[in-house]
């Protein structure tokens, strides 16, 4: 049974901050980019590799709470970006889906 750590990522102008409670604090600079630097910083801070635990991501924008979402599930279609997938286009269409 893997650990579980829950990653809150929030925007701050034009970058996200990625925060682990119990683990620590940085930044992405894309949305796509939030859960490969949570495994890093989780891999590098408590020593694991970064396979070995799961990740439940929240995503924040203007103090608005998205909701929380497995990692390795994408049940929204902006969440895939959470993945490390999409591109700017998908990027774009899932901010307009998010503000209307």
């Amino acid at each position: 049974m893997s650990t579980t750590y829950t990653v809150t990522a929030a925007r701050d102008g034009r970058w996200w901050t990625v925060a682990v409670p119990g683990v620590g604090v940085t930044q992405a600079r894309r949305l796509s980019r939030v859960t490969a630097e949570a495994r890093d910083l989780i891999s590098v801070s408590l020593d694991l590799p970064g396979d070995d635990f799961e990740l439940v991501i929240s995503m924040e924008v203007d103090d608005v709470d998205s909701g929380s979402s497995r990692s390795s599930i994408s049940p929204r279609p902006w969440m895939s970006f959470l993945n490390g997938g999409g591109t700017q286009q998908r990027c774009s269409s899932a901010a307009r889906a998010t503000t209307s």
